[in-house]
């Protein structure tokens, strides 16, 4: 993954804030980020991605408030950071839940529009969509031992006649059982 990430892993561009931003695409970013880090909290120690890329977009203060909230959110879960901090954090870097709106680029609609969300929801609504796909996934297994739900079809003759032509099965034993004296 360091080879096609670059030593900062995915937010290898993001290593030089100077230049502007396409706030989407870091958004996107950062929640790929973000969900890498919820299915493996080891991987960016394992491949040595450094936590102050996160530091420095949540620290930058011309990017909006979502890319800083979404930073500050990954720099929690890669740091092991514990809630108290990361409120602190939040509260210094974003502002106040109830005065500061957090809009994210969340995802893209089918008609090419732009999904924005609001980050202080972010979470629950990820959760979700976890939880939702796992169900699906649960949902829709096949039951094997279910006799109502049709009949399994038998081999037929013409089936075994195919099989014992391609593989032809003996018809009696070329090695006639020995008894053995115990």
């Amino acid at each position: 993954m360091n080879k096609t990430y670059g030593p900062s892993g995915p937010l290898n561009y993001v290593e030089d804030l100077t230049f502007s931003v396409d706030h989407p695409r870091l958004h996107f970013l950062l929640l790929s980020y973000y969900r890498i880090l919820q299915a493996n909290r080891t991987l960016p120690n394992h491949f040595s991605w450094p936590i102050s890329t996160l530091a420095k977009v949540f620290t930058t203060p011309d990017l909006d408030t979502g890319a800083r909230l979404l930073a500050i959110r990954c720099y929690f879960l890669q740091s092991g950071m514990g809630e108290a901090e990361r409120i602190k954090v939040e509260q210094r870097y974003v502002g106040d839940v109830e005065t500061v709106d957090c809009p994210i680029s969340y995802s893209v609609n089918t008609d090419g529009s732009i999904y924005v969300l609001d980050g202080w929801v972010f979470p629950a609504v990820e959760a979700t969509r976890v939880a939702d796909f796992w169900n699906s996934s649960a949902e829709d297994i096949p039951d094997y031992y279910c006799e109502t739900e049709g009949m399994v079809e038998l081999f037929s003759e013409n089936d075994l006649r195919l099989v014992t032509y391609h593989y032809p099965l003996p018809l009696s034993n070329p090695c006639p059982r020995v008894a053995r004296s115990l």
